[in-house]
């Protein structure tokens, strides 16, 4: 099952699939994908994104997205149903069950309306009972012809387990985690995960951990408080926010709203949760959102500390 860190990531992640950031034909080489074990041949015109683990074609619109689950592909498909999807303004199409990289694997077909306009999406997910991938390839329904050539991008997509990931380096941010006990733990859809063992999910007994995420896009934000505790209310579970526990902070010369609550756990453990929201000026935001069911006082200190250290790369 998934545990409810799991859930948090994924709400986070659903609503990126829908980036569209084609020309025909395809590169030679199989081509790594920064922060991830994968590699794929991305189709000629495709450049590496720079805010996503993946490529993209800015001027026709089209991307193809990479993301690693330490889950089982079984965990991550039950969490992909035509209810789930309609809830993010997805509509299922098709699916077709095949065998990728000598195990099942499943293609979903779904379209998406974004600001009036058409997507098609075909979503590949394969892996093991250990580790799923899903690779996500997005273009206007005006452009059928890109279809095929993402067709083929996915399917040339493997999983190299022995491949370097070097998390840090594929995030267009970094925080120093120095004086803390916490390590990063996993790259995922341009956000970084820290625990304190490093692993995903996490062993530490107080089941502390920090995940920063990039947004993908424009945005229309609005009043910036509103929009981040509508933002942290969104994550499963997350309620309750208290107002007096909500401050305006600038952190990289970026303002943004810092926000303290807690939940009840369904195990009736006491949850801290420390929500950090910056919005960079162009409709683009960063959230740094961790959490502890354990040594609140040192924990909200670290993830203070860290937080203040959150700096884009040039």
């Amino acid at each position: 099952m998934l545990t409810l860190k799991e859930k948090v990531r994924l709400r986070f992640i659903l609503p990126l699939l829908l980036i569209s950031v084609v020309s025909l034909g395809q590169k030679a080489s199989s081509i790594a994908v920064p922060g991830t074990k994968v590699s794929l041949i991305p189709p000629n015109g495709f450049i590496q994104a720079v805010n996503f683990s993946g490529f993209q074609n800015e001027e026709i619109g089209a991307s193809i997205i990479v993301i690693e689950f330490p889950v089982s592909t079984r965990e991550i498909l039950n969490s992909f149903t035509p209810e789930v999807l309609a809830k993010q303004g997805m509509k299922f199409s098709k699916k077709e069950e095949i065998q990728h990289q000598n195990a099942p694997a499943l293609l979903l077909y779904v379209t998406q309306e974004v600001y009036g306009k058409t997507y098609q999406k075909q979503v590949l997910v394969f892996g093991d009972s250990t580790k799923s991938v899903m690779v996500n390839g997005l273009y206007p329904i005006d452009y059928p012809s890109i279809g095929s050539e993402i067709h083929k991008s996915l399917l040339s997509s493997s999983l190299n387990k022995n491949q370097n990931e070097n998390f840090e380096e594929a995030a267009k941010f970094r925080i120093d985690t120095k004086g803390t006990d916490f390590k990063v733990a996993s790259f995922l859809a341009g956000g970084l995960t820290y625990t304190k063992d490093g692993k995903l999910p996490t062993s530490s007994p107080d089941d502390a951990s920090i995940m920063i995420i990039n947004s993908f896009g424009k945005n229309i934000i609005g009043d910036k408080k509103e929009y981040s505790i509508k933002k942290l209310k969104s994550l499963p579970e997350h309620t309750t926010v208290h107002t007096d526990k909500i401050s305006p902070v600038t952190i990289d010369g970026m303002e943004g709203y810092e926000i303290i609550t807690d939940r009840i756990d369904k195990s009736s453990k006491k949850e801290i949760i420390y929500f950090v929201m910056l919005f960079e000026g162009t409709g683009e935001y960063y959230i740094i959102h961790a959490s502890a069911i354990d040594n609140y006082k040192l924990n909200l200190d670290d993830f203070k500390k860290i937080a203040k250290t959150f700096k884009l790369k040039l």
